[in-house]
């Protein structure tokens, strides 16, 4: 991320995608934080894979994740964590999600960690050697 890579896992990319949660009974959901009945995709043993991520409930779920609070884009840390994982923009007022619950933290952690990250990053791509 400190080199303008996007993050692998959904929490620093701004937005979810549907990261499959699968129960004993096949029921599945498209996050570990959201097995609530609003957000149940279907069963796996009738629907596969394809259909439950373009359905319209996982649809309408990663759509929702893309509101931030409009001071997010004028944050000078916004491209490392885009708003932070949605769980934790709630609740929503009005339609609208809260900043994120550890905004403050994130600030503190970026402000102290990000000169010794490029450090590091660029010291592993100075280092690193392509073998293909």
């Amino acid at each position: 991320m400190i080199l303008g890579y996007r993050p692998e896992a959904c929490g620093m990319s701004g937005e979810c995608t549907c990261y499959f949660v699968i129960e004993a009974n096949g029921g599945v959901y498209p996050c570990d934080f959201y097995v609530l009945d609003k957000w149940y995709l279907g069963n796996i043993k009738d629907t596969g894979f394809g259909e439950l991520s373009s359905s319209p409930k996982a649809i309408e779920f990663v759509e929702s994740s893309k509101h931030i609070d409009p001071e997010c884009p004028n944050c000078k840390w916004y491209s490392l964590c885009r708003g932070g994982c949605r769980r934790n923009r709630e609740p929503f007022i009005d339609g609208k999600p809260a900043l994120n619950y550890f905004c403050s933290s994130y600030k503190e952690f970026f402000e102290y960690a990000v000169p010794k990250l490029y450090e590091i990053a660029y010291s592993i791509k100075s280092n690193s050697r392509s073998h293909f």
